[in-house]
This record gives structure tokens, C-alpha cells and sequence, in this order.
């Protein structure tokens, strides 16, 4: 259980039409009750090539300094680390990657991998997928096979870029008792307005 609550978000908010100000929205968030940390996220789906081996994940974009009050990713980096996104370079930007996924992939930090986004560019042949070089600057394990083969990290602007910028941002919270998360989201649908979901 502790694995499983500890790998996402207690509680995901987002805004019809789009979050215009994140930092204004987690200030608020942050100020309903039972609330103990908020962070942005940007999440979509890619495939991810080594040379060696490839396959389809779910990528979450996320500010590494923010994460930590929201998820255990920090205390679940095997090698590298977390802050190792903050530093990474801007022409091959960092990604964190499960343990299975690494093996799968047979590489580990330090090795550069190719990001294939689902947005396209139409060409007389059809569409061209881009693809994008990353740099292996951690790999984690949550010990749950779900996350640990299927799941890898990136910055928030890097993934606005990977997406678009009209991709959705959420803003996940963390709450002082998960059994609680219920009451956080009737409080905020209550008090925050119909497009808040």
C-alpha cells in the first residue's frame, strides 16, 4: 500500500480550459484544508529507444524541487538523482527511468536514449514522428512493476515542449491522510467552481 500511495499523488486537480497560472493555482490549493504539498505535472504517453530495445511509457513532466512534497520519487532513485534533472543540459535534457525499464533497455546512467512524442509533423509521406535525445540522469524503483517498466520522468519544460504547449497541466496534492483525499476533492469542487475537476 505505503509502495502504491507513495508512487502518485494523493489527489490530481485540473482546470477546464487550462491553468494560465500554476504557481497561482498550488498557492490556493495549498490553503485547503488537509493540503500538505502541491506540485505541477504534465503527464503523456511515448515510446522510448535505446538502440537496444524500445517500448511505450507513460512520461510525467514535473519540477524536481516540488515533486518531493507530493511523492517519494526522491527516496526511490537507485542511482543518480533527482536534482540531476535541475542540472541537466539543455540540448540533451535528463530523464529519470524505472529499474525495469533499464534492464529492458539495457542501459544506465549517463547513456542517452531517444524519446518518440505522439505529436506528429505531416510530410508529402505522411506523418514524422519526432524524436528526441535524452540522457539517463537517474533510475528509480517503487518496486511495483507497473512503474518501474513503464514509467520515466522529465522536466515540466521539458515536457512542454515534448507535448506542446497546450498540453493540460495538473496540479497534484499530497494530503495529511490519504483516507482524507475524498473530503480534499468535495472541498475543492465546493469552493473552487465547476471547472475545477
Amino acid at each position: 500500500r505505503d509502495r502504491i500511495v507513495g508512487s502518485a499523488a494523493h489527489v490530481y486537480v485540473f482546470k477546464v480550459g487550462g491553468m494560465a497560472d500554476p504557481d497561482a493555482e498550488m498557492k490556493r490549493l495549498l490553503e485547503v484544508p488537509r493540503v500538505r504539498g502541491a506540485a505541477p505535472v504534465i503527464v503523456g504517453k511515448a515510446m522510448i529507444s535505446s538502440g537496444q530495445s524500445d517500448g511505450f511509457i507513460d512520461v510525467k513532466g514535473i519540477d524536481p524541487v516540488l515533486e518531493k512534497n507530493v511523492t517519494s520519487l526522491g527516496s526511490s532513485i537507485r542511482s543518480g538523482s533527482l536534482d540531476a534533472l535541475t542540472r541537466s543540459d539543455q540540448d540533451i535534457p535528463g530523464i529519470l527511468i524505472g529499474v525495469d525499464l533499464a534492464q529492458l533497455l539495457e542501459v544506465q546512467v549517463g547513456d542517452d536514449v531517444q524519446l518518440i512524442s505522439p505529436r506528429s509533423t505531416l510530410s508529402p509521406m505522411g506523418p514524422i514522428f519526432r524524436q528526441r535525445p535524452f540522457r539517463v540522469v537517474g533510475i528509480f524503483s517503487f518496486g511495483l512493476y507497473q512503474f518501474d517498466s513503464g514509467s520515466a520522468f522529465i522536466r515540466l519544460d521539458v515536457a512542454k515542449r515534448v507535448f506542446g504547449e497546450d498540453a493540460q497541466v495538473f496540479i497534484e496534492l499530497r494530503v495529511d491522510d490519504m483516507f482524507k483525499a475524498r473530503e480534499v476533492v468535495d472541498a475543492i469542487a465546493g469552493s473552487f467552481g465547476p471547472q475545477y475537476r
